[in-house]
This record gives structure tokens, C-alpha cells and sequence, in this order.
């Protein structure tokens, strides 16, 4: 509800006088004009006013009708109405005007201003009733006097202007006139002593439609401002040299989605540049800064040498020299951060004491209190928190860091909680050690002390500091200096322990290696190296060097032929001893016995170039087995092999397995 209005008249103009109904050439309209103000201040907006003439300041009788001019623009408390009682209100006696307001669309009574405006004659209006032979006049109606009435001597020519020769009125061309400017401009003009302004210490405005489009205000400084746009676009008083190219408005009912825009655009620092827009502003002390345009975009005090380029809503706060902020929607670079820049985008923030850094863009990305020097690239979603200075984001979408100088390249909800630490991209990766690196893939974790590295992979961990995984899947490194090559279900627990790949492979021991499929090498030193049977192959003691080939061993040779162990190019017997060129280890099984002596023979699994010496054991499954075995027929791919069961002459019925290695 209103509460208080005060207003004050202008101006009436001269046409409320006694009499002048009976001109025939007169309307009965009027315009008045005032002055709104409210307890809060002067008045601004759209006002319901009703209007009533009365014949006494208080009580009386209403003389004509009462008029309602509703969604009246107020601006900066003026308003203008025209009115129009009829021609049998003002007759001669005394005359006053009631008024009441309310605020536009309020379905309230109107709140009458007191006390009432008397309507008082213009001077000389009083001589109306004889205005066709005048002696003076305020006013004249259009075509009602010719060239021939005026007080000149003889008539114009084609395209002459009235003007005032010092004694009197004179006709004369329009490029003699010496204190007029033409419609169509001036000719022999002089630089400097001629010119369209004041000449006094006094603003001038320029005014489109009755409304103030432009006004330059000067100064003791030799810097004047200049102010374009709506008129209640603002630069403080005291200010020099401040710019507002435009913008600003009073009523702007377009709006965004059908909002009506109203707001002004205001400088409060010297040397400030306002480009255009609405409700922009720059705070004090904030000198040479700049807003380019946009909506409700603002540089706070003590931020001198900013620059906002547009948008919307956007911030530079308090004691923030030199920031950039190009353009978006919310962004805002707070307190006590200089040197920072966000690029663009929306609802990025850099907070308070974050010095020198940078957002480039994206969405609801931020650099938290104290995170000077830290950078995102874009993304969105992406967090660098409090006390996390020179840090980097490069993009990505949910990425967080907690600590200094670390990096987060890409990827999505990658986390880092550790200084100097890296994740290169991926997809919800964690970093919580100290100078390591997590390179890229899904699920990797780093927990140790420092320095482990993750290159990428699914679900890899490292819990001890120096660890390394190259990649693979749902690998653990527990051990100090261990190494995971890849592959998967790995585990490297001992210190110095290597796994290259392969998988469900274990090196728990100190130095040991394990590779190929369920190889674990357990004991300190050990190597153990198992083939894809798919059961585990374990080391039995410390320095162990153990190999499970279920289809032979080649040293020098690619066709160990199902040997336990074949190698080519010669084996020495201990230092000194004879260098045998090739041997072939092997393992036959000969089946069962029948006759006193048995033969049998068995093929060499590549063959020799030379014949080699053969050396055989037996050995049955059953206790006592004790068999006399000799070897003849020996050629370079085959030898026989006499068999006697000593304890049983008459043969055997089990079946007899032969070791046997032949050397070269």
C-alpha cells in the first residue's frame, strides 16, 4: 500500500486562462507536469493517477468530470499527463487541482495528495479574449503571421532565415546567420570558435523524444564525462573522465522471457569505460576498468585495470586489479584475486586470494580460496579446492584436486588429494600419493607414500611408495620398487619384485620375478616362470631358478620336441669342464615288461648330426623296482634300450618311465 507521496508542479501550460474557451481555434487539453517522490526517495516506475479540478483548496464542489490516467511512466520522479476537463471548468473563478496515486494494477483505493494545486493563469494569457489584435503574444498559432507582418525590411528570399543583426530583425542566408545552427548544416565554420555546446561550467544534454539520449559533463580536469544512452544511466559526481557509451533504460518491458528490464547503467571511478548494456557498473577506486556491455555485469571497488567484455550477471568483486573476465552467464572472480581471467562460459568461479588465476571456460567449474596460480582449462563440474595454488585442470568433466602443483589433464570424476601429484585423464581414477603419476584408464588407485605410477589400465592399485604398473587389469603392487608390467589379477608384494604380465601371477618374495600364468614366486630371489596349465607353479626356497614348460624346454632351439630340456650350442660341465655342443633331455614312458630282457626304442625329438653318447635311468611305480637298463643301437635319431627287473626276472606289469639325456 502507498504510504506517503509528495509532488510538486513544474510547470502548467499557459492555456488554463479566463476566457481563452472562447477562442475558436483553442483546444480544451492541457498538459501538466510533475515531480513524485516517496519516502524511500524519488520515484520511479508505473503509477495509476487520478485527477479532479475544485472550486476551494479543501472541501468544495468538483467542477467536471474526474480523470484516471493509469501505467503513468515515472522517471527519476518526473511524469507528464495531458488533461482535459471540458471547456465549462475554467470560467474565470478560482480553480484547484486534487490528485491521487497508486501504484500501477494495485486493486486499491488511490491515496489523494494534499493539499491541492491551485491552477493559476499564465501572465498576459489574460488578454485571450482580444488575442486577434494583441499587442504581445506568448504564442502564436501556425500560419497566422506572414513574412509582410514582421518588423523587417521587405520580405525573405528562397531559403533566408530570421535572424538578429544587433537593432533588429533582418533576413539573411543561412551561412551568414552567426548564432544559429542549420538543419542542413553550417558552412565557413572555424575550429574552436565555433561550436555547439556551453560556454559556462554546465552540463550539456542532447535529448531524442524529449528523453535525455546524451549528455557531456565537464570539469575542472579538462576531462569531462561523457554519458549516452537512458537517461538514468549515472557516473558519480567528483569522477573524470568516465565513459557510459550507452544502454541503460527506464522501462524496458521486453525483457528476457517477458521480463521487464529497468536499469541503469553507473560509473563511480575516474577514467572507466561503461560500453552500453544494462544495469552495468564499476565500484570506486576501480580507475581504468572496463565493462563492455551486457546485462547486470559489474567490477567491484579497489579493481582497478579490470575488464569485463559482456554477458550476464557477471562479477570482478573487491581489490582485484588487473582481472579479465571475457563474457558468459554468472561468472564471478572474487575478493583479493589480481591478475586472474575466466574466459567465458557459466557459473565458473574463482574465489578469494586465488591471484593470477585462470579459468578458460566451460560450466560450474572452480578454483577454490587461496588456489593462486591454478588453472582450468574448460569441462565442467571440475574443482580445484582451498589451499591448492599452481594446480591444473585441463578439461574434463568432475574432476577434483586437493593439493598443490598437481594436474588432472582430462577424463571424468578423476580425484587427486596429494601435492605434485598427476592423473592424466581417464574415468575415476585416484591419486592420493605424493609426486605419482596415474596416466589415463578407469578405477586406478594410488596410496603409498610417493612416487608410484599407474600408466592406465582398469582398477590397478599401488599401495608403497616407487611402486610402478604399466597397466592391465585389477592389478595390486604392494611392494617397495616393485614392478607390474600388466596383465591381469597380478599381485608384487616383495620389495624390488618384478611381475612383467601375464596372469594371476604372485612375487611376494624380495628381488623375485614371476611371470606367465599362476607362477608365484615366494621366497627371497626367487624366478619362477609357469606355463598355462592353470595351476599354481610355486618357488620352494630362496634363488630358486624355476621354469614349468609343459612342452619342453629350448635353449638355442625352437623345437625342444617335448623335452624336459633341449639346448643347442654346447653346455660346459662347471669351469673347465668338457663343452658338450648339444643336449637333449628327455622323459619316455615304456609301458610294462613281460620277458626276462625287454627292448624298447626311443626316437630323439630333433635329430643329432653326430651320434651322441645316451645316458638312461629307470624308474617304475611300485616298491621294490630295481632295474638294470643299458643303451645300444645309438644313431642320430634313436636308440634301443635293454631292460631287466632284477627282482623279478620274468618281466613286470607296471608301466616303466625312462629319464634320459643325450649329449653331442
Amino acid at each position: 500500500m502507498i504510504k506517503k507521496f509528495n509532488i510538486g508542479v513544474l510547470f502548467v501550460v499557459a492555456m488554463l486562462i479566463y476566457g481563452v474557451i472562447g477562442l475558436q481555434a483553442q483546444s480544451t487539453v492541457w498538459t501538466y507536469q510533475g515531480r513524485l517522490t516517496t519516502p524511500a526517495g524519488i520515484a520511479n516506475g508505473s503509477y495509476d493517477l487520478q485527477f479532479a479540478v475544485f472550486n476551494a483548496v479543501t472541501s468544495g464542489a468538483q467542477q467536471g468530470p474526474t480523470l484516471t490516467n493509469t501505467a503513468v511512466t515515472v522517471s527519476n520522479g518526473l511524469f507528464t499527463v495531458n488533461l482535459d476537463f471540458g471547456a465549462s471548468v475554467f470560467t474565470g473563478p478560482d480553480r484547484w487541482l486534487e490528485i491521487g496515486v497508486r501504484s500501477n494494477g494495485q486493486a486499491v483505493a488511490f491515496a489523494l495528495l494534499t493539499p491541492r494545486q491551485q491552477l493559476t493563469a499564465a501572465p498576459y494569457a489574460l488578454f485571450a479574449p482580444n488575442a486577434g489584435t494583441a499587442a504581445t503574444a506568448n504564442g502564436l498559432a501556425a500560419s497566422t503571421v506572414s513574412a509582410s507582418q514582421i518588423n523587417t525590411l521587405g520580405n525573405p528570399t528562397s531559403g533566408q532565415v530570421l535572424a538578429y543583426s544587433g537593432t533588429g530583425l533582418v533576413w539573411t542566408n543561412p551561412a551568414t546567420a552567426s548564432a544559429g545552427w542549420s538543419l542542413a548544416g553550417n558552412v565557413g565554420t572555424t575550429a574552436g570558435g565555433n561550436f555547439l555546446g556551453t560556454a559556462d561550467n554546465q552540463p550539456l544534454e542532447l535529448k531524442a523524444n524529449s528523453l535525455r539520449a546524451m549528455r557531456l559533463e565537464p570539469n575542472t580536469n579538462g576531462a569531462p564525462n561523457v554519458i549516452g544512452g537512458g537517461p538514468n544511466n549515472y557516473v558519480q559526481p567528483g569522477i573524470v573522465g568516465g565513459t557510459i557509451g550507452g544502454g541503460g533504460a527506464t522501462n524496458y518491458s521486453t525483457g528476457v522471457l517477458g521480463i521487464p528490464l529497468n536499469g541503469s547503467n553507473s560509473l563511480r571511478s575516474s577514467f572507466a569505460v561503461v560500453g552500453g548494456g544494462l544495469a552495468n557498473s564499476i565500484q570506486s577506486n576501480s580507475i581504468y576498468s572496463v565493462v563492455i556491455g551486457g546485462l547486470g555485469n559489474s567490477v567491484g571497488v579497489n579493481s582497478s585495470d579490470a575488464f569485463m567484455g559482456g554477458g550476464n550477471e557477471n562479477t570482478i568483486a573487491s581489490n582485484s586489479i588487473s582481472t579479465v573476465l571475457v563474457g558468459g552467464d554468472q561468472n564471478a572472480i572474487d575478493s583479493s584475486s589480481p591478475f586472474s581471467t575466466i574466459g567465458g562460459g557459466g557459473i565458473n568461479y574463482i574465489l578469494r586470494n586465488s591471484g593470477s588465476a585462470t579459468i578458460a571456460g566451460g560450466e560450474s567449474n572452480v578454483i577454490s580460496t587461496n588456489g593462486s596460480h591454478s588453472f582450468i582449462g574448460g569441462g565442467g563440474g571440475n574443482f580445484i579446492q582451498t589451499n591448492s595454488p599452481w594446480t591444473s585442470i585441463s578439461g574434463g568433466s568432475n574432476n577434483v584436486v586437493v593439493g598443490a602443483v598437481s594436474t588432472i589433464g582430462g577424463g571424468g570424476a578423476n580425484r587427486i588429494t596429494a601435492n605434485y601429484s598427476t592423473i592424466g585423464g581417464g574415468l575415476l581414477n585416484s591419486n592420493q600419493s605424493p609426486w605419482s603419476v596415474i596416466g589415463g584408464g578407469s578405477l586406478n588407485r594410488i596410496t603409498g607414500d610417493y612416487y608410484g605410477t599407474i600408466g592406465g589400465g582398469i582398477a590397478n592399485q599401488i599401495t608403497f611408495d616407487y611402486a610402478t604398473i604399466g597397466g592391465g587389469l585389477l592389478n595390486t603392487n604392494s611392494g617397495s620398487v616393485a614392478t607390474i608390467g600388466g596383465g591381469q589379477q597380478n599381485t608384487a608384494s616383495g620389495g624390488a619384485s618384478t611381475i612383467p604380465g601375464g596372469s594371476q601371477n604372485t612375487a611376494s618374495g624380495d628381488y623375485s620375478f614371476a611371470a606367465g600364468w599362476q607362477a608365484q614366486a615366494l621366497h627371497f630371489g626367487s624366478f619362477v616362470w609357469a606355463d598355462g596349465i592353470g595351476t599354481p607353479f610355486s618357488s620352494s626356497g630362496p634363488f630358486q631358478f624355476l621354469i614349468r614348460a609343459g612342452g619342453g624346454v629350448g635353449i638355442n632351439t625352437n623345437n625342444p620336441g617335448g623335452a624336459g630340456l633341449a639346448v643347442v650350442g654346447g653346455i660346459r660341465n662347471g669351469p673347465g669342464g668338457t663343452i658338450q655342443n648339444r643336449v637333449i633331455f628327455g622323459t619316455a614312458n615304456v609301458g610294462t615288461g613281460t620277458n626276462g630282457v625287454n627292448t624298447f626304442t626311443i626316437t630323439f625329438p630333433t635329430p643329432f648330426a653326430n651320434t651322441p653318447k645316451v645316458f638312461v635311468m629307470a624308474k617304475g611305480n611300485d616298491n621294490p623296482d630295481t632295474f638294470a637298463i643299458s643303451t645300444r643301437a645309438v644313431t642320430t635319431t634313436s636308440f634301443k634300450i635293454n631292460v631287466v627287473r632284477i627282482d623279478l626276472a620274468t618281466g613286470w606289469g607296471q608301466s616303466l618311465n625312462v629319464d634320459w639325456y643325450a649329449t653331442e
